[in-house]
């Protein structure tokens, strides 16, 4: 692999990781913890917890607007 392809590979790594810390701490912050599985959101996959996040905002305008 060429040096700029190392590079590259490590920076979506990191792109990744940070993505995940992200959503795990708003997930945090609206009161979830685990997946719906039980698992904890560092097991898994970063488009669960993309969705997961999705979900836990709708759930949260929902309530707060006082929606269904």
């Amino acid at each position: 692999m060429t040096a700029m392809k190392e590079i590259d590979a490590g920076l979506k790594q990191t792109e990744v990781k940070a993505r995940r810390e992200y959503l795990i701490r708003q997930l945090n912050k609206l009161g979830t913890y685990h997946a719906d599985t039980g698992q904890a959101l560092r097991l898994i996959s970063l488009s669960e917890l993309e969705w997961m996040h999705i979900t836990a905002k709708n759930d949260f305008a929902r309530s707060y607007y006082g929606g269904d």
